[in-house]
Parts: C-alpha cells; sequence; structure tokens
C-alpha cells in the first residue's frame, strides 16, 4: 500500500492515537472509553460496578489453577526438606 500511494492523503502516523473515533466505536459496540492517563483511573475504573459485566464462562478452570497452586506448593516444601538435609 505504501508503494502504490494509497496512503498518501493519511496525515497521521499508523500508530497514532484517534480519540474521537474510539469513542466512537466504543459507543457504536455499547461499550465506554476511557483515558488511562492515572493508575488511580484505571483502578477506579476497573473496580466500577456499572462498568463490570460478568459473562459466564463455558469451562471451570479454577479446578487447574488449583492444582498448579497446590504443586508449587509441594515442590516449595519439597526442597525446603532437601536443603535441611543437606
Amino acid at each position: 500500500l505504501e508503494r502504490s500511494g494509497a496512503l498518501d492523503e493519511v496525515r497521521e502516523h499508523k500508530s497514532a492515537l484517534n480519540e474521537d473515533y474510539l469513542r466512537l466505536v466504543g459507543t457504536s459496540a455499547g461499550l465506554g472509553y476511557v483515558k488511562a492517563d492515572s493508575s488511580a483511573r484505571v483502578a477506579s475504573t476497573m473496580s466500577d460496578i456499572t462498568t463490570a459485566r460478568h459473562e459466564p464462562a463455558k469451562r471451570d478452570m479454577r479446578i487447574v489453577f488449583g492444582l498448579a497452586a497446590a504443586l508449587l506448593v509441594m515442590l516449595g516444601w519439597l526442597r525446603a526438606g532437601l536443603r535441611a538435609e543437606g
């Protein structure tokens, strides 16, 4: 595309942030737009109950994470036991 000249009239860089366009796309998709200019704003937006959307998962992955955590705890105990012996 760059060689063809199709992008000659584009005046912004490919990685430029176009807030107006993102707001428009978000609104049309039923989403909001929040500028993440501080960690406090990000944290407050993430914890805001009005923006939360909970979807049921097709699979319950808690067992996988529970087994991984138990395995890591057992490895830690085993490693500590080997250090104590040696």
